[in-house]
C-alpha cells in the first residue's frame, strides 16, 4: 500500500503510520515527517488516559493511539492544512469518531470536513475510477504495462511533464468515461504467477470492492438524472459499467459485481452479454453463489420489463442441462409470480417428465394458481352482474 500511495497522496496518510514507530522517527527527524503538536519530552510521557465526562460522570480509557491520531490530525489538518487520509484496511472500530466524515477515493478515505448523509461515509466514485485505472501500479495484481498506462493517465489528466517526474498528486483534468474505458483496456489479466496467501487474498479483495462502490454510486447517479439529463444519464451509467467491469478483470466473478453487474447491462440495453454473463458463472463460481445469482438476475430482469429475456435463457440453460431442477423451479417461480397459468403449468410436466416425479412445490403453486385464478374470475362476474343492475 504504501508504494500505491506514494505517487498519489502528499498529505499525512494514516493507513502507513505504525505509531511507535512514527514516534521514535518523529523525535529524530521531525522535519521528514508529519507534525505534532507535542515536544519531545510530552512524547516520552504517553500514556493511556482515563476521561471522565464532568456532566455524567461515565469514565472511559483513551488509548495513546486515540489522542496521538486526534493531536497528528489536529495539527496537520486544522493548523497546516495537510489532507488526511485512513487506509480502507482499518478496522472501522480504530477510526470510528471519523467515520461519518470519510470520502472513500481508491484505497483509502480522505477526511471531510462535514459529515455524510446518515453519518456514513460517501464514495467520489470519479476519484475512485481515476486512482484504480490511471494511478495505482497494480503490477502484483495484473500483467499490463503499468509505466504506459500511468503515463497516459497522466497526459489525459494534463498532469505530465517534460522531465517525467511523477507528479500523479497534483489536480488534473476529470476523465471522461472514453479517457477512463482507454486506461481500462491497458490493465492487462489477472497474473497467475504469485502466490497469495488468505490474507493477502483479502486484502487485496479491496481493489475490486473500490471499483463496485464506484461502479453502484455512478448507477445511483445515473438513476437521479435519467428522467432530467439524458446526457449526464448515458455518461454516469458508462461509468457504472466500466467500474464494475474493471472489478471483474482485477477479479474475476468477485462477489460484490456479480449480483448487480448482469441488471446493469440489460439497463444498458446489452441483452446478449448479460445472458452471456450469467452462462459463464456456471463452474466457474460456487454453485450457491451461481444459483443465487441466476435467481436473484432473472428476477430483476422480470421486475425491469424484460421477462421475455429471462425465459429465453432459462429455456436455453434447460435446452442444455435438461436434468438440472434448479433452472425449472425459477422457471416455474418466474410464471407463479406474473400468474401465467398454463405455462406454470407446463414447466411442472415438463419436470415430472425428465425426472419421473412431480415435484410437490410446484403442485403446491398451481393449486395457490388455481385458487387465485378462480377468484379473479369470480370477481370479474361479479363485477359484471353489479354493472348490469346498475344499468337497469
Amino acid at each position: 500500500l504504501v508504494e500505491e500511495f506514494r505517487p498519489d497522496v502528499t498529505g499525512v496518510n494514516l493507513s502507513v503510520v505504525n505509531l511507535p514507530w512514527y514516534i521514535k522517527q518523529l523525535k529524530n527527524d521531525p522535519e521528514k515527517l508529519l507534525l505534532m503538536s507535542n515536544s519531545n519530552t510530552e512524547i516520552d510521557a504517553l500514556r493511556h488516559r482515563m476521561y471522565e465526562d464532568p456532566k455524567t460522570g461515565e469514565r472511559q480509557l483513551f488509548m495513546i493511539k486515540d489522542y496521538v491520531v486526534h493531536d497528528i490530525i489536529t495539527t496537520n489538518h486544522k493548523q497546516v492544512g495537510l489532507p488526511v487520509f485512513f487506509a480502507v484496511t482499518i478496522p472501522q472500530d480504530n477510526m470510528a469518531r471519523y467515520f461519518p466524515n470519510l470520502q472513500m477515493e481508491g484505497m483509502a478515505y480522505r477526511l471531510m470536513e462535514t459529515a455524510g448523509p446518515d453519518n456514513m461515509p460517501v464514495t467520489d466514485a470519479q476519484k475512485v475510477m481515476e486512482n484504480l485505472l490511471g494511478v495505482y501500479r497494480l503490477g502484483a495484481l495484473l500483467d499490463g504495462d503499468t509505466g504506459a498506462r500511468q503515463r497516459r493517465y497522466q497526459m489525459l489528466a494534463g498532469l505530465a511533464s517534460d522531465d517525467g517526474e511523477q507528479v500523479l498528486g497534483r489536480p488534473g483534468n476529470a476523465l471522461t468515461t472514453s479517457d477512463l474505458d482507454s486506461l481500462q483496456r491497458m490493465l492487462g489479466k489477472p497474473r497467475t504467477d504469485v502466490f497469495r496467501n488468505k490474507n493477502a487474498s483479502h486484502l487485496l479483495g479491496n481493489y475490486p470492492a473500490a471499483l463496485s462502490r464506484a461502479g453502484y454510486e455512478s448507477y445511483m447517479k445515473a438513476n437521479a438524472a435519467a428522467e432530467i439529463d439524458s446526457v449526464a444519464y448515458r455518461d454516469q451509467l458508462g461509468k457504472s459499467l466500466l467500474a464494475f467491469e474493471a472489478s471483474l478483470i482485477i477479479d474475476p466473478f468477485n462477489s460484490q459485481a456479480l449480483e448487480f453487474y448482469p441488471l446493469l447491462l440489460v439497463q444498458a440495453y446489452q441483452d446478449q452479454k448479460a445472458m452471456d454473463f450469467l452462462s459463464s458463472l456456471r463452474g466457474n463460481v460456487s454453485q450457491d453463489m451461481e444459483e443465487r445469482t441466476l435467481y436473484n438476475s432473472l428476477r430483476g430482469f422480470v421486475r425491469g420489463g424484460v421477462p421475455d429475456l429471462a425465459f429465453a435463457w432459462l429455456a436455453q440453460a434447460i435446452d442444455e442441462n435438461p436434468d438440472r431442477h434448479f433452472y425449472y423451479k425459477v422457471q416455474f417461480a418466474m410464471y407463479q409470480g406474473l400468474g401465467r397459468v398454463a405455462e406454470a403449468r407446463g414447466v411442472m410436466d415438463a419436470w415430472e417428465k425428465v425426472s419421473g416425479d412431480r415435484d410437490p412445490e410446484m403442485s403446491r403453486g398451481m393449486e395457490e394458481l388455481q385458487r387465485g385464478a378462480e377468484q379473479r374470475e369470480q370477481g370479474r362476474v361479479e363485477e359484471a352482474v353489479k354493472n348490469g343492475l346498475e344499468g337497469k
